[in-house]
């Protein structure tokens, strides 16, 4: 372990927080998130009982970084369909048929950057149809809905009652947005996860279970494929 110590290179970052915590940057570098006051010792302790599970991460980020590179935008999931993408002229803008996709010839960073306008400009109009929806179901009322670019949530509800959703759920089929939205309204009724919020959800959408599996593995596709 002391020689796995020594490849491994990490910063410290010290605040208020009263854990310690490491992560992974999306740079692959390792980041010690510690309390102000806690001896360096202890740190160094720390980070070297972690040493394996570093290495490992490490390596799924190397992995991960391969993927991305390899990636060839071929097709493009929308809503429960998975469609080819077809090359336009260069600077003309994505169109979609509802048979595929056109996208501007160009570096595919700058095709996808451009679906993902694309995407986020559909989102508002598609995610309040479904709200508007549900809500009238459920007997609540949200009273905005707001399009999100979270890296690690589909969803939320806010304190003032705004429903935001993410766009890359635009890539998930229609069920699991129909489950984002559910779930976001439930916490209009019970704003924690307790066993109450989650029979809210089951009355209005029993399969709630599969479609969090849905979205788990469209998580992973979309990290590989490098959707931001």
């Amino acid at each position: 372990m002391n020689e796995l110590m020594e490849k491994i290179s990490y910063s410290i970052h010290r605040s208020y927080r009263k854990t310690i915590a490491i992560t992974i940057t999306p740079e692959g570098e390792v980041l010690v998130k510690a309390p102000k006051r806690l001896p360096k010792a202890f740190i160094e302790g720390f980070v070297s009982s972690k040493a394996d599970w570093i290495a490992d991460a490490l390596e799924k980020r190397k992995k991960l970084e391969e993927q991305k590179k390899s990636f060839r935008l071929e097709s493009i999931c929308f809503l429960g369909g998975e469609y080819p993408v077809r090359t336009g002229p260069a600077g003309s803008t994505v169109r979609f048929t509802g048979k595929y996709f056109q996208v501007p010839k160009g570096p595919k960073e700058e095709q996808m950057c451009q679906v993902t306008l694309w995407m986020k400009a559909q989102a508002k109009e598609i995610f309040s149809a479904r709200v508007a929806l549900y809500a009238k179901e459920m007997n609540v009322h949200p009273k905005a809905v707001k399009v999100s670019s979270a890296k690690t949530r589909w969803g939320s509800y806010s304190s003032k009652g705004n429903v935001n959703l993410n766009w890359k759920l635009l890539f998930a089929p229609g069920q699991a947005v129909d489950y984002v939205v559910v779930h976001e309204l439930a916490h209009a009724i019970e704003m924690n996860h307790g066993p109450q919020f989650w029979r809210i959800v089951a009355q209005v959408m029993p399969d709630y279970e599969e479609m969090q599996d849905v979205l788990k593995d469209l998580q992973k596709r979309l990290e590989r494929e490098g959707w931001e």
